[in-house]
């Protein structure tokens, strides 16, 4: 899967994310985008954690954790920069 497929892939969900809290969740579009990343994260992360003890369990569990973290230190950063906008 090359970096081009990544990227459109995270734009589906971005905007599949979007649209269920424009229909169902009701919240300000960039708190509710973030909400919403947040439970599909912790979701994967409980994906991981069900699998039989591994290498490849703390390989994915490792790779999940540094994933989130990042998603949520990023999103932290700039979401401060997206609401002052509107």
């Amino acid at each position: 899967m090359g970096v081009t497929e990544i990227i459109a892939i995270l734009i589906t969900l971005a905007a599949l994310f979007s649209y269920i809290n424009y229909r169902f969740v009701k919240l300000p579009t960039t708190i509710g985008l973030l909400v919403i990343s947040l439970m599909l994260s912790l979701g994967i992360i409980a994906l991981v954690l069900t699998l039989p003890a591994g290498e490849i369990r703390e390989s994915l569990l490792v790779i999940t954790y540094v994933v989130v973290i990042f998603s949520i230190i990023a999103q932290g950063l700039t979401i401060g920069k997206l609401v002052a906008r509107k």
